[in-house]
């Protein structure tokens, strides 16, 4: 565990206990300092060197079942420079938004349009969930009346002259999420 706490890796008490440790070790641990309560049984080490992701890494560990989106996924693609003030994930409409200290915002989808599109990544050791490309490049011109318009179509831009997509893929992802005339005219400028 202390190499843990070391490489800045977040720690969930379900997986300590399945290790071994007692159930009052976090408690301990936060109550010295060494480490900081995030969540309902999240932790993450009060210093030590952490990831550029750190912040995702435990939106993982407090919303297991979450799936970035918007501007959070699009920096999680490379599509964006821009590191958003606050994290954005999908969750099923059926949950509730758990209680955290983490700056995320949640967006409700069905179960059956949230399983779809889903994409895993593993940069530094915890495991993401997040839309494709195609996928959260529809997501941002759904919401572009919050994000901005801007931004969609600047990731539009960039995933195009990047050969990141699969137009046809783009295409039955337009048409399941209702946004076939709204990027149509994108997509034949940057196609």
């Amino acid at each position: 565990m202390r190499q843990e706490v070391a490489k800045g890796i977040p720690l969930v008490r379900e997986d300590l206990q399945k290790r071994g440790f007692r159930a009052n070790t976090l408690s301990e641990m936060a109550a010295r300092g060494t480490i900081y309560r995030v969540g309902r049984g999240v932790y993450a080490p009060a210093s030590g060197s952490v990831s550029e992701f750190f912040d995702y890494e435990l939106a993982t560990k407090v919303v297991p079942r979450g799936v970035f989106t918007l501007v959070s996924a699009l920096r999680l693609h490379g599509l964006t420079d821009e590191n958003p003030q606050r994290m954005t994930m999908a969750i099923p409409s059926t949950s509730h938004a758990p209680k955290t200290t983490l700056p995320v915002d949640f967006v409700y989808m069905t179960p059956a349009l949230l399983s779809v599109d889903v994409v895993e990544r593993n940069p530094y050791g915890t495991a993401f969930y997040l839309f494709s490309v195609e996928r959260t490049i529809v997501e941002c011109f759904k919401a572009r009346n919050k994000i901005g318009l801007g931004i969609a179509v600047a990731a539009f831009k960039d995933a195009a002259a990047r050969n990141m997509i699969d137009y046809s893929m783009l295409w039955t992802i337009m048409g399941r999420c209702r946004m076939v005339k709204i990027i149509s005219p994108y997509l034949e400028a940057f196609a």
